[in-house]
């Protein structure tokens, strides 16, 4: 149906090529072959390019057929369904973990930017939403005490 479009953007080479391929196929409607055979009369070198296809199709008549050398299908039991490793189990869980953090932090940073000087009377609030960061509150105090007393005993703090 749209083959017009197509030959649109075919070279003139290209046209060339495949009238002469359907010649030597017979592909060609009775008047196409005719109007073809007048242009191979007209055209030495569409008659030489002619010679040249029938030469080659004739050789590779001749050369042996030759049976390919094994069956190359895949068997599927060695190339079956890849067995899927525990990585793959666990990635819509971990997918899962990630949304969630994502929108706790979201609505973490949405609390802090509305909150503004009343963010010292919402960390009780934090501590019962996120008991994690009170834990690490503790551990960095526990750490700052722990320097502190490391340095005083050196001799190192006034």
């Amino acid at each position: 149906m749209f083959d017009f479009l197509r030959d649109l953007r075919k070279s003139d080479e290209d046209k060339r090529q495949e009238a002469l391929t359907a010649y030597l196929d017979d592909a060609l409607t009775p008047g196409e072959n005719e109007r073809f055979e007048q242009r191979l009369a007209a055209d030495e070198d569409l008659y030489a390019s002619l010679e040249e296809q029938r030469l080659i199709r004739a050789s590779m008549r001749r050369l042996p057929r030759l049976r390919a050398p094994r069956n190359f299908t895949l068997d599927p039991a060695s190339y079956g369904r890849p067995v899927s490793s525990s990585a793959y189990t666990f990635y819509p869980i971990v997918r899962a973990a990630t949304a969630i953090v994502a929108i706790l932090f979201v609505l973490v940073l949405v609390l802090v930017l509305s909150a503004g000087n009343r963010l010292l009377s919402l960390l009780p609030v934090l501590d019962t939403l996120f008991p994690l960061f009170s834990l690490y509150s503790l551990l960095n105090i526990h750490y700052c005490i722990n320097r502190y007393l490391s340095l005083l005993y050196t001799g190192m703090v006034c």
